[in-house]
């Protein structure tokens, strides 16, 4: 979890075409930025690899719904 998706301000995800990620991955290798192709979007979920599979459904329902559980101490 924290890996995937905890804040840094040295950690972005990208998302793209499928056909730019070859000339992404190669401008970001020659101006020596670490890059790793995580996963695909698309359709209904986030597919990350092999690692897991995320429904847009559910991202959506935690977005919108994690500040008022925040606020009424539930979080």
């Amino acid at each position: 979890h924290v890996a995937l998706f905890a804040e840094d301000q040295a950690r972005y995800v990208l998302t793209c075409k499928r056909e730019d990620v070859p000339r992404i991955l190669q401008a970001a290798e020659a101006a020596e930025v670490p890059t790793m192709q995580i996963g695909e979007t698309g359709g209904d979920a986030l597919k990350l690899a092999e690692v897991a599979v995320i429904f847009l459904d559910t991202l959506k329902e935690s977005w919108q719904l994690w500040l008022a559980s925040f606020m009424e101490g539930e979080v």
